[in-house]
């Protein structure tokens, strides 16, 4: 159909055309496009479940802690900068902060788009980072109280038997 057939059927009884300019531009979804190369600290590389749960936990959070807030540090790995971590404390020098190679076993991060985050807790008033125990041993509670309010289940890293990671949240 042409320009001009396409506009006198515009007018034509019975007939209804949607016009050009009304259709939607429907982005490709993420779980169908390929990994970035790099890692990223953006939201908006996390999956769309998660980054609600994030942003209500950064709600909480600033409720119990006035002048405090949550940044991200890590959403989405790279399999480089996942073996780098794993190699921390193992043949690198540094303490241990991971179990997930990024090849024989992927981890939350791992995945595009990602499902887990970590988390720093800043200084609102100069945005120093600070890990202070005493602003991250709640973190489990505040996982299960988001988790009652969206609906599924958000686990946070301070539950786990072995290496306690209370700055990391993920879901299933």
């Amino acid at each position: 159909m042409n320009l001009l057939d396409w506009f006198f059927s515009l007018f034509k009884k019975g007939k209804k055309t949607k016009p050009f300019y009304k259709e939607v531009y429907t982005p490709v979804p993420m779980h169908l496009q390929s990994p970035p190369s790099k890692s990223s600290r953006k939201l908006e590389a996390a999956d769309s479940k998660l980054q609600t749960a994030f942003r209500l936990i950064r709600e909480h959070f600033r409720h119990k802690f006035p002048g405090m807030t949550l940044k991200l540090t890590d959403v989405y790995r790279s399999t480089n900068k996942q073996q780098k971590l794993f190699k921390q404390g193992r043949s690198t020098p540094g303490k241990i902060v991971t179990n997930i190679d990024g090849i024989t076993k992927k981890g939350k991060h791992n995945h595009y788009p990602s499902k887990a985050i970590d988390v720093m807790v800043l200084h609102c008033s100069n945005n120093v980072g600070t890990w202070d125990m005493k602003y991250y041993r709640g973190m489990p509670r505040l996982a299960e109280k988001v988790s009652k309010e969206v609906g599924y289940k958000i686990t946070n890293g301070g539950v786990w038997k072995k290496l306690r990671d209370y700055p990391h949240f993920e879901i299933k």
